[in-house]
């Protein structure tokens, strides 16, 4: 499953946030939820590097800007597997 950030205009690139069903043993914390998704991967890149370029981002807010766009996808997740 995966998330896509992407925007009305061609201007600010696409994000994409992959995540997978978590399964037993990936994680010494038990699984809770039936529906448990853990992130795989972000490309988050190319959004930062042109909110650095063009919007000024410094390279010490990078952690907390992707740290941001990942618990939104999560927050997107959350709303389609509960169906709101």
């Amino acid at each position: 499953m995966k998330v896509v950030l992407t925007h009305n205009s061609d201007v600010v690139p696409e994000c994409v946030v992959w995540f997978e069903r978590a399964k037993k043993g990936w994680s010494k914390k038990p699984i809770k939820v039936k529906n448990t998704y853990i992130i795989v991967d972000a490309d988050l890149l190319p959004l930062i590097d042109f909110m650095h370029k063009y919007m000024g981002l410094k390279e010490d807010d990078y952690r907390d800007l992707r740290m941001s766009l990942i618990h939104y996808t999560m927050g997107i997740i959350d709303k389609h597997l509960t169906g709101e």
